[in-house]
This record gives C-alpha cells, sequence and structure tokens, in this order.
C-alpha cells in the first residue's frame, strides 16, 4: 500500500469537520470574488470620465457596487477564518484525546522508549503546530492562489501581452527561492532534531530542579543546560544564514509586478491597444496580487514544520494497543506482583551499600556519629539478610525509607531545614492499599524491608498488616477505585484519610448514586483485615476513567513536570510527588502503561 503524503494525512485530521471545514473554502472563495468587485467598480467610474459620461447617479452606483463586493469580501473572510478557527481547534481537541489514549494503551516499552521532552513536544507544540494549516492554510491559501489566479486571467483576457507582463518577475523570483529551499528542506531534520534535543534538555532541568539542588549539582546540571541552548542557538544562526540571502531576494523581486506591467502597459497604450481605463484597471491588478503572493509564500515556509507536526502525531497515533482486558491484566499482574513472590530479588550487598560509614547531618548542624550509625547498622541485622517471606499490605499512607529511621538526612548542616528539605533517606511515598514482598525484619521488629510495585527499601512495621491467602482472595475483587484528589476522609481507617492515587478494591455491593462502597485494610494485632467503608463519587471512581479533555489535560500536565500535592509525605517531598502522580495517572486512565515490570 503507497504511504499518504502528510498533507493526506492532515486531510484525514479534519475529516471530523469536513463540512466545515468546506464551508470555510466556499466562503473564502466568495471573499475574494467580492475583493475583486471593487477593481472592476473603479474600472467603470474611470471610464465614465474617460468617455465624459460621468454623473452623480452613475459615480454613487459603481460606488455602491464597491461597497458591496469589499462587504462581502470581509464578511466572507470573516465567516471563513471563524469556521476554519472553531473546526481546527475542535480537530486539536480530537487529536490529544487520541494522543492521550494511545499512550495510555501502549506497551510500557513502547513509552519507556520516548523521551518526556519528545512526547511533551508532540502532544503540546507539534499538534498545535497542526493549528496553522487547519485555521489558515486551508482557507487562507485557498484565497490567497486563487485570487492571483482569477487576476491573471482577467489581464490575459484584457491582453494577452499585459499576462504576460504580469507573470514575468515571478519565475525570476522562484529561482532564488528553489535555492533557498533546497537547503532548507536539507537541514529541517537536522533542525527538528536539535529542537527535539533542546526541548528534552530544558524540560530534564526544570523538572529536576529539586534534585538537583539537593545533590548540589546545580553547575553541572545548568552547564548541560546552557551548552544544549548555546548548540541550538549556533545551529539555527548558520541555517539562518545560509538561506536569508535568497529568500529574501525572492521576497523583494516577487511584489515588483510593475516592473513588467507598467512599460508594457505604457507601450499598449502608445499603440492604441488599451485604453487608460484598461490600462489603470491592469496597474491596480498587477498591484492587488501582491499581497496574496507574500502571504501564499509565508505558508510555503511552514509547510515543512506542518509536514513534521504531522508526521510526529500521525507516529504518536500509530503507536500499537493493548485491549483493556490486556490493561487490566498488567495492572494486577504488577500491583499485586509482591504477593506472588516466593522470595526477594534484593541482593543483600545493595542493601548493605548504605550502611558502609557515618554521612550525612540530622537536624540542625548535629552530624550523625558513628556510633549511632552503628547502631543503626546493628538493628538492621543485615548479615541474615533475608530473614522471612512474608506478604503485607500498608494499612495507612507509608514512608518507604533508605534506612530504617525516621529521622532524615540532609545533604549539609544548616540551622533551618526548610532551606534544603531533601530527605535522602526517603525514596516514595506507600500508598494505603498498596501491597509488599516482607523480606526482612529489623532485630527490635520495628521495620520490614519491603519489595514493593514501584521499589523496595524499609517501612515501619506499624504501617504494615501482614496478610495471608484468605485476605488476598477477599481483596483481589477485580474492580478498583482510584482516588481522585488529595486529602479525602476516610473515617474508620487507620490512614485516617486517603490521597490522590490511592487504589482500592471495589466493594461487592453497598454503593449508590452518591458513595462508592471500597475495601479497606486495617490491622488486628500485626494481622490485616478489610472494613467496608465509603468515598464520594467526587472524590473517587471506578477504574479505568474515561479518557475526557479533562483527563487528557491531567496526563499532559503530568508530561510537563506538574506536580499533585500531598500533605504528610515525609521528608522527600519529591519522591512522593512523583510517585502519587504516576500513580493516578497510570492506574486512574483507560490503557493505564502500569509499573515497570
Amino acid at each position: 500500500m503507497k504511504e499518504r503524503t502528510w498533507l493526506g494525512i492532515l486531510l484525514s485530521f479534519a475529516a471530523p469537520c469536513r463540512g466545515k471545514m468546506a464551508a470555510s473554502v466556499v466562503l473564502a472563495i466568495l471573499s475574494v470574488a467580492g475583493g475583486f468587485v471593487p477593481y472592476l467598480g473603479v474600472y467603470q467610474i474611470i471610464r465614465l470620465f474617460l468617455e465624459r459620461q460621468a454623473n452623480w447617479e452613475g459615480i454613487l452606483f459603481w460606488c455602491g457596487v464597491c461597497l458591496a463586493g469589499y462587504a462581502v469580501k470581509v464578511a466572507g473572510y470573516a465567516l471563513s477564518t471563524m469556521l476554519a478557527h472553531v473546526s481546527a481547534y475542535t480537530i486539536l481537541e480530537g487529536l490529544r484525546l487520541q494522543a492521550a489514549d494511545r499512550l495510555m494503551g501502549a506497551p510500557l516499552g513502547e513509552v519507556d522508549s520516548r523521551p518526556i521532552g519528545a512526547m511533551k513536544s508532540t502532544i503540546v507544540d507539534r499538534i498545535e503546530d497542526i493549528e496553522p494549516p487547519l485555521a489558515h492554510m486551508i482557507p487562507e491559501l485557498s484565497s490567497n492562489i486563487l485570487l492571483p489566479l482569477v487576476v491573471a486571467i482577467a489581464m490575459f483576457a484584457i491582453d494577452w501581452r499585459m499576462g504576460l507582463a504580469l507573470l514575468v518577475t515571478i519565475p525570476v523570483a522562484l529561482i532564488p527561492m528553489a535555492f533557498g529551499l533546497r537547503t532548507y528542506n536539507k537541514n529541517y531534520a537536522a533542525y527538528m532534531a536539535a529542537n527535539a534535543h533542546v526541548n528534552s534538555v530544558i524540560v530534564e532541568y526544570v523538572e529536576g530542579i529539586q534534585v538537583v539542588k539537593a545533590f548540589s549539582q546545580g553547575e553541572r546540571s545548568y552547564q548541560k543546560f546552557a551548552n544544549a541552548v548555546r548548540s541550538f542557538r549556533d545551529f539555527t544562526m548558520d541555517w539562518f544564514r545560509c538561506t536569508w540571502a535568497s529568500m529574501n531576494l525572492c521576497l523583494s523581486i516577487l511584489p515588483t509586478t510593475l516592473l513588467g506591467t507598467l512599460p508594457m502597459g505604457i507601450y499598449l497604450y502608445q499603440a492604441g491597444a488599451l485604453d487608460p481605463a484598461q490600462v489603470t484597471l491592469c496597474l491596480m491588478l498587477a498591484l492587488g496580487i501582491v499581497t496574496p503572493l507574500m502571504s501564499a509564500t509565508a505558508f510555503i515556509n511552514s509547510m515543512k514544520s506542518m509536514q513534521f507536526a504531522v508526521k510526529d502525531t500521525r507516529e504518536l497515533l500509530d503507536l500499537p494497543q493493548l485491549s483493556q482486558a490486556e490493561q487490566d491484566a498488567r495492572f494486577n499482574r504488577i500491583f499485586f506482583g509482591p504477593w506472588d513472590m516466593r522470595k526477594t530479588s534484593i541482593r543483600k550487598r545493595d542493601v548493605e551499600i548504605y550502611f558502609r560509614k557515618a554521612k550525612g547531618y540530622k537536624y540542625g548542624d548535629v552530624r550523625w556519629t558513628q556510633d549511632e550509625w552503628d547502631a543503626m547498622r546493628a538493628n538492621a541485622g543485615l548479615k541474615s539478610f533475608p530473614n522471612t517471606a512474608m506478604y503485607g499490605i500498608t494499612v495507612r499512607n507509608a514512608d518507604l525509607r533508605e534506612m530504617p529511621s525516621h529521622t532524615p538526612r540532609f545533604s549539609e548542616p544548616t540551622p533551618d531545614p526548610r532551606i534544603n528539605p531533601f530527605d535522602y533517606f526517603q525514596y516514595s511515598l506507600l500508598p494505603v492499599g498498596t501491597p509488599v514482598f516482607i523480606a526482612h525484619t529489623s532485630r527490635d521488629g520495628n521495620w520490614y524491608y519491603v519489595e514493593t510495585p514501584v521499589a523496595a527499601g524499609w517501612v515501619d512495621a506499624n504501617d504494615i498488616g501482614i496478610v495471608d491467602e484468605a485476605f488476598e482472595a477477599s481483596y483481589k475483587t477485580g474492580s478498583y477505585v482510584a482516588v481522585l484528589r488529595d486529602n479525602v476522609p476516610l473515617p474508620g481507617s487507620l490512614a485516617g484519610q486517603v490521597n490522590i492515587g490511592t487504589v482500592l478494591p471495589l466493594a461487592p455491593s453497598q454503593s449508590d448514586n452518591t458513595r462508592l462502597a471500597v475495601l479497606v485494610p486495617v490491622k488486628n494485632g500485626s494481622r490485616a483485615n478489610v472494613v467496608t467503608l465509603t468515598l464520594a463519587h467526587e472524590d473517587a471512581a471506578i477504574k479505568p476513567l474515561p479518557m475526557t479533555p479533562a483527563q487528557a489535560a491531567l496526563l499532559q500536565h503530568a508530561v510537563n513536570g506538574a506536580r499533585h500535592h500531598a500533605q504528610q509525605l515525609g521528608g522527600d517531598l519529591l519522591g512522593a510527588h512523583l510517585a502519587i502522580a504516576f500513580q493516578h495517572i497510570v492506574q486512574s486512565v483507560p490503557g493505564g502503561v502500569g509499573f515497570h515490570e
């Protein structure tokens, strides 16, 4: 099958609004026709004067005709532009929804293989680049090409020599344009690659600014950012220098339509082939095509950008898809994966590495002492790692820690922890209801080393309830609810409240039009039990959520680096925010990509 051109793909994007776009083109044509009428009106008025037949009645009549034609031009252009823009942004909305749906339904490897900067660029910038051809190029380029064509036909109808004189500068202008476009097209792919690189670097720099500061890597990260921006600037300037001369020459020659028509008009008048009114009309028509020709040239310069925008969008929309059943199976396999483990996948040396020497600081300017460090190491009991194999579940929002300690570790001593609040001991925040595999218990029994669907680390034993096969069977209902907001009250649970991204099983019954009944884990001694509690529909929804504009906006915000807020996240706000945002996005929308396997 022959591959479709970018223009064919663009027109396929416009299919949902084909009627409005067709009406926009028709109105653009009427606008061109209306714009041609004043030239005829002025021609008739001049002829009345030359033939000594001018009177107020005739002049006013043709002035009325000119005004009527101008009104048709303005009204046609306004309506055409309105319909084109309404259609364009309706189409852009649909494309972004399709793109978001495709991302959610694509295999994890496909999504992971694409830099976040590239995805952001496609969903936000590249799709936005499709707006000009839809809202402007289709209706306006139609009129900008049609008007010179009508003028050329009229000039040939008046005198074929004037028609040729009108066109004499166009081939001359097209020669430097052809050379300029050859260089332009040759380097545009490299320009887009450079643009994608600098975009990714900028997103990486802005998104990771907290981490960069926390690890005191500001200078190094900024240098990478500055080098990317500087390289992009140099590339763009070199490209500009290669094309500016030829393009400026073209744009200087193209508007000079009088270079051919004025001498030819004078010659034909002196030869008696044209009267003064016809010469005047030809000169006005020659000047009248300058603006549409320049506009058409501007669209030609933008076509390469539009081509890449259409190509990138089409590539994103063609991502392979997993069915909802496959997505649900993937989610269940990953989310409940810790309960399917028989032994830990974590090596002892990977846990021990953090205990080798005292480093970091506590609150204020008090340094960790070696004795404190050794005591924490001894309590961890890593010589016997792993010393257990149990299954558990979080009964409240739990901090996932690098070390078995609630005391935060900062990168530098400071009297005010708010200056540098990044806690190096904090991995993430585990929402209530997160399945875990317990690989190790500290000597005092207060800490578990666990594997979760997202990472491994130390968790306070008070936050974990031990589960058995009966609990697992009752908890895996097959239908699940995703919490949509932060700080949602959950009276009757140890958590007290739940945050965005929390996933809980839907209870078999008791749901109604205002509340959703969910199963919430609680702790009885060391064992986990479930209680049935309810959440309001505005606070939670049965997953997957439909791909609405609001959900697409949520995904776009996540791609752009937006963070969801939560309270009492422990020391590492960044890690907790990232975990919550990621969980919410992938668990709540159809085709959620799930966690890393």
